[in-house]
């Protein structure tokens, strides 16, 4: 199992499983969507916890897929690299997500045959990588 923490300095409100992620889930931070499945094969297992101010977490799991590109057009207003769960990848702000103007932070984590992807929204950069250590 890797280990995400989602500690930011609040209270530890629950502990989850996505795929091999353990995810540790901050108190302010509310399950909205737990392993909801989707695709034509029930590929992809969608969890979503938000606040009370709007901000949210979302964790896509994509259990058939390497390498995945995302999904729809993205426009990247700025990347820059970093390490989540132990492994090298890029922490992304967007212009665009997902054929929509709209500003996320988003990394993908591909393990296996697997890619996962962790997006916040309404977030501020610097608490999205707080989100991520």
């Amino acid at each position: 199992m890797l280990l995400v923490s989602w500690l930011t300095g609040a209270v530890r409100g629950e502990t989850i499983n996505v795929g091999t992620l353990v995810l540790e889930i901050p108190a302010r931070f509310k399950a909205e969507v737990l392993h909801k499945k989707a695709g034509p094969e029930g590929e992809l297992d969608f969890n979503e916890w938000r606040t009370e101010d709007g901000r949210i977490l979302q964790v896509l799991y994509y259990f058939k897929y390497t390498s995945w590109d995302g999904g729809g057009p993205m426009k990247i207003a700025k990347e820059d690299a970093m390490d989540v769960a132990g492994q090298k990848t890029k922490l992304i702000e967007t212009e665009w997500f997902l054929g929509h103007p709209k500003k996320v932070h988003v990394v993908y984590l591909d393990r296996g045959k697997a890619t996962y992807s962790i997006v916040g929204d309404r977030m501020s950069r610097d608490e999205f990588v707080r989100v991520l250590e």
